[in-house]
């Protein structure tokens, strides 16, 4: 169920040609992940001016957040500065980051608006940290599947976006049919060792035409390799 309408999510975004209908299909999807709130934030200058600042959380509680400049004592933005990975905000707690008044008032006022369980994904290129996403409601869905299909589409959401603003990647350079092949079972979660299997290569091989397609690409992660090439239509997963 969760990857049929992480495809479908994919498969409408792509027809939209406005930032607006994007973001109205992407919290639609949220919604269907039993997500209320969402916010993705992009660090100034990187990949957009204006910098993409997007989402839907209580407006009373967000612009205190903005005008009091609250994301240099947020927990939540120092925990995604560290991780290459999503995680809960109960990690964050696990973590110790929530110390001070600032930090526990920040999580405290958040609660109050029901900004209670959350889920954040930080957002990375090959120029360094890049943006981070999070995602908020009185209870989150534990599935263990839900985390990997929003971190999918919230990456192919924000390259939707940078897309759209005329800042997509460089597409001159194609991918070798070796590289979509690599990506295609990557995206199904395999291993060096066990795409190198499949294709009857070396893990060592499989690993090194990842990495060319990531070079290609202008991504860091193989998940961003994924979304970027399924965007390019150079591959279907």
């Amino acid at each position: 169920m969760l990857g049929r309408r992480t495809l479908e999510f994919v498969e409408r975004v792509d027809q939209l040609e406005t930032e607006e209908e994007v973001i109205a299909e992407f919290d639609r999807t949220l919604k269907c992940f039993g997500v209320s709130y969402f916010a993705l934030g992009e660090v100034a200058g990187v990949s957009a001016d204006p910098a993409i600042q997007v989402g839907n959380y209580p407006e009373e509680w967000l612009y205190h957040y903005i005008d009091n400049k609250l994301h240099i004592h947020d927990p939540v933005a120092h925990m995604a500065v560290r991780s290459s990975k999503s995680f809960d905000w109960v990690e964050v707690e696990n973590a110790g980051l929530i110390k001070g008044k600032r930090a526990k008032y920040i999580f405290s006022n958040a609660r109050d608006v029901g900004l209670k369980a959350g889920r954040s994904i930080p957002i990375y290129q090959q120029n360094g940290y890049l943006a981070v996403a999070s995602f908020s409601d009185e209870v989150l869905d534990t599935d263990p599947k839900v985390a990997p299909a929003l971190e999918l589409i919230t990456l192919y959401f924000h390259t939707r976006l940078v897309a759209l603003r005329s800042r997509a990647p460089d597409e001159g350079t194609k991918l070798s049919n070796r590289e979509v092949e690599c990506l295609h079972w990557a995206s199904a979660g395999k291993t060096d060792w066990e795409i190198g299997e499949i294709l009857t290569i070396s893990g060592e091989t499989a690993h090194r035409h990842i990495e060319n397609a990531k070079k290609k690409l202008g991504v860091k992660t193989r998940v961003q390799a994924v979304i970027t090439a399924m965007r390019r239509r150079e591959l279907s997963v």
